[in-house]
């Protein structure tokens, strides 16, 4: 199987197409699943959106593939290191500031243990 053809069956889009109305939006699902660790387990694809009677849009889609006994944490942002809080009054206390929160995703086969240390 070629390359381009491997990558292809890898990865589903849905929905494939709609109609937005003005101020509205969409969340594309994404899905990504590969049978083999060749080319290292490492996938890349862009797909084009196309808007009727506007510009395009280039999205690249990149997936891995992990071993049975890999481990690999995940954050909701990706691979940033940065975790952009909202804004909050100045000085307000710890105990009163809004709860912000981000997600850590276990992504491979096996138990991951962690640990948040701040300081």
């Amino acid at each position: 199987m070629t390359r381009v053809l491997e990558e292809v069956l890898c990865f589903d889009v849905s929905p494939r197409s709609g109609v937005l109305k003005a101020g509205e939006s969409v969340t594309l699902k994404l899905a990504y699943s590969s049978h083999s660790l060749d080319m290292d387990g490492n996938h890349s694809l862009p797909i084009l959106v196309r808007i009727a009677a506007g510009r395009s849009l280039w999205l690249v889609l990149q997936g891995n593939t992990l071993r049975h006994d890999e481990t690999f944490l995940h954050t909701t942002n990706g691979d940033e290191a940065v975790e952009a809080l909202c804004p909050t009054p100045l000085g307000a206390a710890l105990k009163n500031a809004s709860i912000q929160s981000t997600e850590i995703i276990n992504l491979g086969a096996t138990d991951i243990a962690y640990e948040v240390s701040s300081r």
